[in-house]
């Protein structure tokens, strides 16, 4: 048996041992070496803390009377488990977008954000978890009574027990609150913040390139100081549908006036760099498949093209494409055909 205060003592170290797992944790992720933090087996040893302390109490007594039984207790979190992905995203997208911080606001959301619907739901919510939280009371302060000297527990009385107990918990949850609530405005900070790069980079995104691979070449470039960061935001955090699913492929110039939310918005928007080729009134198509040729940003497929030539190719009525390509400036993205501008220009003559 242990006194209280070497009980209490435990439990403080135990408390702090925790924070300081995590506090080295992340910065071990924030340096980039603590890639073990995304494994699948993190995750999963991640999904018992969900237990509780009546958890604990009653599993091992209904294992003791029922048997395996006990086991149906366990479905039911399995099965959210296995959903809770898709789900949890869409929640915290709607709950960014809407500035959603209970559930009280997202149920009052979806009725006109009434006031008196949102306070209904919170007295109920309320009511209908202060029995659950005084069962977890219960079982702690029954924890106590099992590991501390019988004659300190017994002075000190299991009403004040619980008193102290529940002031801990609260002291506990206030400061884990508060924690995470710093983190998250950091994040947010960080997301908003440009890079303040040196110089404008280009990166090209071939098709189908995974948003991995997509974060990886941005911290590469120096365009977010962290890939696993820009991920998490951008999937989860941040107002962006399918930030995954909806990368486009193309080449991007970012500037240093760009912040990694500019950077994501560009990237699953399709806002490509534009390059420009100006048709000049008067110019001769000679010229024209010239200064085509020279130009570096095209995919050159017209090395052997006459005017003539052209003229064919377009079916017109003439030997000569001459004075059938409409002067104007024409916009076109890293490797677009040659032939491809020769043809908008030719449209836009019709």
């Amino acid at each position: 048996m242990l006194s209280l205060d070497g009980l209490v003592a435990v439990c403080l170290l135990y408390v702090i041992g925790l924070f300081g797992i995590a506090f080295l944790a992340e910065k071990r992720a924030a340096e980039g070496q603590a890639r073990w933090l995304n494994s699948p087996l993190v995750y999963t040893l991640s999904l018992s803390i969900y237990t509780t302390a009546w958890t604990f109490y009653g599993a091992v007594g209904s294992a003791a009377r029922s048997g395996l039984e006990f086991m149906t207790i366990y479905l039911g979190p399995t099965l959210v488990f296995v959903g809770w992905f898709w789900l949890l995203r869409k929640m915290v997208r709607i709950g960014r977008a809407q500035r959603i911080t209970s559930i009280a606001d997202m149920i009052s959301s979806r009725y006109g954000k009434s006031g008196a619907l949102a306070a209904l739901v919170t007295v109920l919510a309320v009511i209908g978890t202060t029995p659950y939280l005084a069962l977890q009371l219960q079982s702690v302060t029954l924890s106590f009574s099992v590991f501390a000297d019988p004659g300190e527990f017994a002075a000190l009385g299991t009403d004040t027990t619980a008193v102290w107990v529940a002031g801990g918990l609260a002291l506990l949850v206030m400061v884990g609150a508060s924690f995470a609530w710093l983190q998250l405005r950091q994040l947010e900070s960080w997301w908003l913040t440009p890079v303040a790069a040196a110089e404008s980079v280009e990166i090209t995104i071939k098709p189908g390139t995974s948003l991995y691979a997509v974060s990886q070449s941005l911290q590469a470039a120096q365009l977010v100081p962290q890939a696993s960061q820009f991920r998490l935001y951008c999937q989860y955090l941040s107002d962006i549908e399918d930030c995954a699913k909806n990368i486009q492929a193309g080449h991007y110039r970012f500037l240093p006036s760009h912040s990694p939310a500019d950077v994501a918005r560009m990237i699953t928007q399709g806002l490509v760099l534009q390059y420009a080729f100006r048709v000049p009134e008067g110019v001769t198509v000679a010229v024209l498949l010239e200064r085509l040729r020279a130009e570096p940003s095209l995919q050159q497929d017209i090395a052997s093209t006459t005017a003539e030539a052209l003229a064919q190719e377009l079916n017109l009525p003439h030997a000569s494409a001459e004075g059938w390509l409409f002067p104007d400036t024409y916009q076109f993205q890293l490797n677009d055909s040659a032939r491809a501008v020769l043809g908008r220009a030719y449209a836009a003559m019709q």
